[in-house]
């Protein structure tokens, strides 16, 4: 399956929005808005898995937060499926581009609990589990497990 990396964009993100909802229903709430959402995705070093048709398959990004240390990001969509291993070996090099890029030292990447996809996507992807569990990690007071990825 053919497909190309683009800048991330609003656009990108509200068309994945429908999937990204029935994956993570959690995610949007009064708290977390679909602009505040945007806001992330424009202010973060990130691309789009686009297919041929430029329909987004996923994106992710890392949001700086402090000097040296950003957040990781990713949703996708459904699609994922036909593109696993070419979104990981993507994930994985623009993860290296932007450790070089914003000069980080670190990574840290917030699943919530019980999400076993995103918990082995994590895994697979470098990250480590530094934390279990956070309890009560969001506005809603869901619990979620921190993984990191540390470079020396």
């Amino acid at each position: 399956m053919k497909y190309k990396l683009e800048q991330a964009t609003a656009r990108h993100f509200l068309l994945m929005l429908p999937s990204v909802i029935m994956e993570n229903p959690d995610l949007v709430d009064e708290y977390f808005s679909v602009s505040s959402l945007i806001q992330v995705i424009e202010n973060s070093y990130a691309f789009t898995m686009v297919d041929e048709d430029g329909f987004p398959i996923a994106m992710s990004g890392v949001l700086p937060l402090v000097p040296g240390i950003g957040n990781f990001w990713f949703h996708w969509t459904n699609r994922i499926k036909d593109y696993k291993i070419a979104l990981i070996k993507e994930f994985k090099k623009n993860i290296e581009i932007a450790h070089v890029r914003l000069n980080m030292h670190r990574l840290e990447s917030y699943v919530q609990y019980g999400n076993k996809q995103h918990y082995k996507f994590n895994q697979v992807a470098g990250f480590d589990l530094e934390c279990a569990i956070i309890r009560k990690g969001c506005s809603k007071g869901l619990d979620y497990h921190l993984f990191v990825k540390i470079w020396e």
